[in-house]
């Protein structure tokens, strides 16, 4: 039984974690900019969370930096690598429905809220000195990321592969 679930369940498949990893996202956006993330980053978003590589390329510990741009992110780390990685247009579509369920989960138990068409706020503070667990660490860090470059969501689904 262990290694059934080992091997087929991590813990962010728990759509409650997948949700908080949106807020975590979103706080880290807010940080940065005073606006909020549009509902198809979170598309994008959750799966590069998801996985284990990538997340340690986001926010490395301490003492060994991790990325600081979102360039760093994909041209020395994930573009070059993909083989390592994975092709990313696949996880993304892997992780659709979890991502909308993830999205469901957090609207109606008021973890985030829909502000317009396109915007998702969070509605939990996310204090992330408060929190030791790499993947709301990871999540908020790529949400600073995300603000701090106007042409992230272009510039990570070009290296995705995914064709809009």
């Amino acid at each position: 039984m262990l290694d059934i679930y080992s091997k087929y369940c991590t813990s962010m498949q728990n759509h409650g974690l997948g949700a908080f990893v949106i807020v975590a996202f979103i706080s880290g956006y807010n940080s940065i900019n005073a606006e909020y993330p549009k509902w198809f980053d979170i598309f994008l978003v959750l799966p590069m969370i998801m996985n284990e590589q990538v997340r340690e390329l986001i926010k490395k510990s301490s003492g060994r930096g991790g990325a600081t741009t979102i360039e760093t992110l994909i041209s020395s780390r994930i573009l070059n690598k993909k083989e390592k990685y994975g092709a990313f247009h696949n996880l993304i579509d892997s992780f659709k429905e979890y991502t909308i369920t993830c999205i469901i989960f957090g609207l109606r138990t008021k973890l985030i809220s829909q502000i317009n068409d396109i915007e998702f706020k969070s509605n939990v503070l996310f204090e992330k000195e408060k929190f030791n667990n790499n993947i709301y660490l990871a999540s908020y860090k790529l949400g600073e990321l995300y603000a701090a470059d106007k042409d992230a969501f272009m510039k990570l689904i070009n290296s995705t592969g995914v064709n809009l």
